[in-house]
């Protein structure tokens, strides 16, 4: 089946006008070739999220996994199921506040995600504005503060040691 020619579709009244029927034509190819997919809600991809929340939440005590070797598990995770890495580190925060036992596997793991300060902070921020709000989400509240202090204490420990 051959297209016919822009020209020949106006003629033929099929098209109102050639510009107004080439910008669509150059929008829907635009949709189509280039528009990114990310998925970022535990619906959208169940299965990496699902392979994600086990490789975060494993007892690290039995299986002597290092934060280099999670951190490598995840990446993968990222790579194969186009996982979000923000909504990654969501879920490397959350994990890490309900898992406080294991806090330098996950303050390690944060330094391997190599995501800049103000993200992390800005995450943290969104997380006790929500407990403000929330009533449901101040039950964890001081978890999170557990989690941003010991964040703070690692960094504090580096500009220490970066002076000394």
């Amino acid at each position: 089946m051959e297209r016919l020619e822009i020209e020949t579709l106006e003629y033929l009244d099929l098209i109102v006008s050639r510009e107004q029927f080439s910008q669509k034509y150059v929008r829907i190819k635009t949709r189509l070739y280039y528009k990114q997919q990310k998925f970022n809600l535990l619906r959208e991809e169940s299965e990496g999220f699902a392979k994600t929340i086990t490789e975060l939440n494993q007892n690290f005590s039995i299986t002597k996994l290092t934060s280099e070797q999670l951190y490598d598990r995840l990446m993968a995770l990222i790579g194969y199921f186009d996982i979000d890495p923000n909504r990654m580190l969501d879920l490397v925060i959350e994990s890490f506040e309900y898992h406080l036992e294991y806090t330098k596997i996950y303050v390690d793991l944060l330094h391997l995600l190599h995501f800049e300060q103000i993200t992390l902070c800005q995450l943290i921020g969104f997380k006790f504005q929500q407990y403000q709000v929330n009533y449901f989400f101040r039950k964890t509240r001081k978890k999170n503060f557990f989690f941003a202090s010991e964040n703070f204490s690692f960094k504090m420990k580096q500009l220490i040691h970066f002076i000394y």
